[in-house]
């Protein structure tokens, strides 16, 4: 993520699209990668802040629905 926001990948190349990058946070639900992985609530608004700026404040940059209902279940998550 801080290679993607200093600008030393484009995160817009084919490489590094939301898929290949946050992998199975794309089909996965923050309440269980949370547990999982047991981030704290600075490091799941990081990855809701982050997944936000990839995909574009409009969803522009996603390549489906899904993908942007997955960002917005990351930002619920970090507002409750």
């Amino acid at each position: 993520m801080i290679a993607g926001l200093e600008g030393h990948i484009d995160v817009w190349i084919p490489f590094f699209r939301i898929t290949n990058l946050v992998g199975s946070l794309r089909k996965s639900l923050p309440d269980p990668v949370f547990a999982a992985y047991g981030f704290d609530r600075n490091q799941s608004l990081a990855i809701a802040n982050f997944l936000r700026f990839v995909v574009g404040e409009q969803g522009e940059n996603a390549e489906s629905q899904a993908v942007v209902q997955v960002v917005w279940a990351w930002e619920n998550f970090i507002k409750e």
